[in-house]
């Protein structure tokens, strides 16, 4: 057997055991502070297998225990693009759900933003700990399996993710996944822990053709009926002065497969998945004619 398939065979066996198990994006330890995830529906292959192979060829014949460090596995930076939504730009796709800062007109603004994707979102600042939730829907047509790719931050300002695990479930189904980190903050003699945590819920469902609303008054009779499709989607609908509430119906071949009560908000959402993974969010207004 030739001696390069003999160490890629001995490396895949060191790499993919035991070991591998330790090597999760939530007990990576480093200076560089987390920040949230970066969510991507392939693997991003960012280990340094050659250089790998170089260091470390006489441990493999020799049968020393392999251990993966973070030397390794290189990153991907981001680069501030003042255009987009969430200010950041890895040039791969995926979501980006993570708590950073950019310059705004009024001084430094703090955004937690998942581009549409990212849903019923919940925010944590206290003392000792902080935390972001989201949620992303998948379609139920599309078995997905999603990687969590951890973002840091450096101490000059710089933004990069690392490769993370991936995480499937079954269609109907939900999962989660989240990493955590703990760092310790110096101010002055005195140290104290500090932890952020960013998690991430999965949710599948079944993608809707198109969406009825339709507006009832306080005797439930039905006042208006609008079709909205997905790819005529108005910036606002005019809402009836007797409307008490309405009722928003996703369709799926005239079947309805999703219902949602509207009452006393001035805005719908609606969810397309156009051709991506995960659905995205679209709101439109509801204005009561004057």
């Amino acid at each position: 057997m030739n001696k390069k398939l003999l160490l890629i065979i001995l490396l895949s066996i060191n790499l993919f055991g035991c070991q591998l198990a330790k090597e999760n994006g939530a007990d990576i330890k480093q200076k560089d502070q987390l920040m949230g995830v970066y969510i991507t529906f392939e693997h991003l292959d960012l280990f340094d297998m050659d250089q790998y192979l170089n260091d470390n060829v006489d441990k493999l014949f020799n049968g020393t225990e392999l251990s993966v460090t973070d030397e390794y596995r290189n990153r991907l930076y981001a680069t501030y693009d003042e255009s987009s939504v969430d200010k950041y730009d890895f040039g791969i796709e995926g979501v980006l759900f993570a708590n950073l800062t950019y310059e705004g007109e009024y001084g430094e603004v703090y955004s937690v933003s998942g581009n549409g994707f990212v849903h019923d979102v919940h925010i944590s600042f206290l003392d000792e700990k902080e935390s972001i939730e989201g949620t992303l829907y998948l379609s139920n047509d599309k078995r997905s399996v999603c990687y969590i790719n951890p973002v840091y931050k450096t101490e000059e300002g710089e933004v990069y993710l690392m490769a993370g695990t991936g995480i499937s479930g079954d269609a109907g189904g939900t999962f989660s996944q989240w990493i955590t980190e703990t760092y310790t903050e110096k101010n002055g003699d005195k140290t104290s822990e500090k932890s952020f945590e960013a998690k991430v819920n999965f949710e599948y469902l079944s993608p809707s053709d198109y969406y009825e609303l339709k507006q009832f008054d306080d005797a439930n009779n039905l006042l208006a009926t609008e079709i909205i499709y997905l790819d005529q989607i108005p910036d606002s609908i005019e809402k009836n002065n007797d409307t008490s509430y309405s009722i928003l119906e996703g369709y799926v071949e005239e079947k309805v497969v999703e219902r949602t009560l509207i009452e006393g908000e001035d805005s719908l959402v609606l969810k397309s998945f156009s051709g991506f993974n995960a659905a995205n969010s679209y709101y439109v207004s509801l204005e009561t004619k004057d």
